[in-house]
């Protein structure tokens, strides 16, 4: 990762200290950050250098944004899918369909997701004459699919919008979750996301489980595809600047 800033102008390595990831947060704060409080479908163009493309792939591969760990555990008390596009909804439940197939053992799988409403464009990765109203209703309807897979029947928690009627973010999400299904002591806990996003997801959502009771909190990701590395590179600068903002809040 400290290529990757180094590359495009950033602070030099000062190693994994506080001091030296408050510095690189702050940075790509302002390089990294092209969704300005936008939704990621929404972040602006930037082109990237060759070197600049080269270093954040490293970073990606380094970091675990490319393909993350396989669980460590054999068995989690709650697994959760969490939402997001049609196309995320499907291959997070997938994951999580082929992980119980291979032999874990998911004792209770709840999805997570908002009251976002189907974009016209997601609604062409739909099956044909399937028509969900929002990202719950897609995400019940996947899990369901997979049930069988599960070997449990999944349920599904909607986020309530905002009192200024955006969707949730993720601190927002997971803590509402946690309230909703206030987590058994020495409880563990299992997210799944795309690889891409684990490691934000694991440094803004993992305390707040444990806050609420958990003892053991992972995150795994479906694996994100790199057919093109100068249109990934955006995406990997983006989401290593929003794990730097929330490693940063922790470290500061």
């Amino acid at each position: 990762m400290w290529r990757a800033i180094a590359a495009g102008g950033g602070p030099a390595e000062q190693g994994v200290t506080s001091s030296g990831v408050v510095a690189a947060a702050n940075w790509a704060a302002v390089a990294w950050d092209f969704r300005a409080g936008s939704e990621r479908w929404q972040a602006r163009t930037h082109q990237f250098s060759s070197s600049e493309v080269e270093a954040l792939v490293d970073a990606a591969s380094a970091t675990g944004l490319l393909r993350s760990a396989l669980p460590t555990r054999n068995q989690y008390d709650i697994a959760v899918v969490l939402g997001g596009s049609v196309t995320a909804n499907r291959v997070r439940s997938q994951l999580a369909a082929d992980l119980a197939v291979n032999g874990l053992l998911l004792k209770h799988v709840v999805g997570l997701g908002s009251q976002r409403r189907i974009s016209a464009e997601e609604c062409s990765a739909l099956p044909t004459g399937e028509r969900d109203l929002d990202e719950s209703a897609n995400l019940a309807r996947v899990l369901a699919d997979a049930a069988d897979a599960l070997g449990v029947e999944p349920s599904v928690v909607t986020v309530p919008q905002t009192s200024r009627g955006r969707r949730p973010d993720t601190r927002e999400s997971i803590e509402h979750l946690c309230k909703v299904l206030d987590p058994p002591s020495n409880s563990s806990m299992l997210f799944i996301t795309n690889a891409l996003y684990a490691p934000y997801q694991y440094f803004t959502g993992a305390g707040i489980a444990l806050e609420y009771g958990a003892c053991w909190v992972e995150v795994v990701g479906a694996p994100t595809p790199t057919a093109d590395p100068s249109r990934m590179a955006r995406g990997i600068a983006q989401e290593l600047n929003a794990t730097l903002q929330a490693a940063g809040q922790l470290a500061a």
